[in-house]
């Protein structure tokens, strides 16, 4: 997972950029990487009493990448897949990880071992109660219009929490 931008509270991560990963199971780690960072919250929420709660969303596609300024160059990536995964994050709920429909898709055809292994302790529930204008916004970009909150059947948790603190 590569960090490319945080604005306010949001943080964009991506799977595959910009150091191209040969495999085909960037979804699968992005997903892991999500749950993984809703146990730490939970878990770092715990350790200092104050609730903290994150929102993720995950979607699958093109980008275009690229160093954008002079003076405070940095890395951005840009499309419709940008737009589509941040309107994944800003319309789900606390600590669930929602899922666009190209996404699910991706994550049950994938073959690789991470995706098998993965898809096994995966629920997928069909998200039914959409903000009209996001899921207006998902049919015209030909993304479907369902969306899908995955949950895990066993945590996860292996980032080390005092890297956190």
């Amino acid at each position: 997972m590569y960090t490319v931008e945080v604005i306010g509270d949001a943080l964009l991560a991506v799977a595959g950029c910009p150091k191209r990963i040969e495999t085909e199971d960037h979804a699968s780690r992005a997903l892991k990487a999500a749950f993984e960072l809703i146990d730490v919250t939970r878990e770092l929420s715990e350790k200092i009493m104050i609730p903290v709660n994150i929102r993720v969303g995950l979607h699958s596609g093109s980008v275009v990448a690229g160093v954008v300024g002079v003076k405070d160059p940095r890395y951005h990536l840009f499309g419709e897949a940008v737009k589509v995964a941040e309107m994944m994050e800003s319309t789900g709920e606390q600590d669930k990880v929602q899922c666009s429909h190209k996404t699910f898709n991706n994550l049950h055809e994938k073959n690789d071992e991470i995706s098998v292994k993965m898809r096994n302790s995966l629920i997928f529930s069909r998200r039914v109660d959409m903000p009209v204008k996001a899921q207006t916004k998902l049919s015209g970009l030909d993304y479907g219009d369902c969306t899908y909150f995955v949950k895990q059947t066993t945590s996860t948790a292996k980032l080390n929490l005092r890297r956190l603190t």
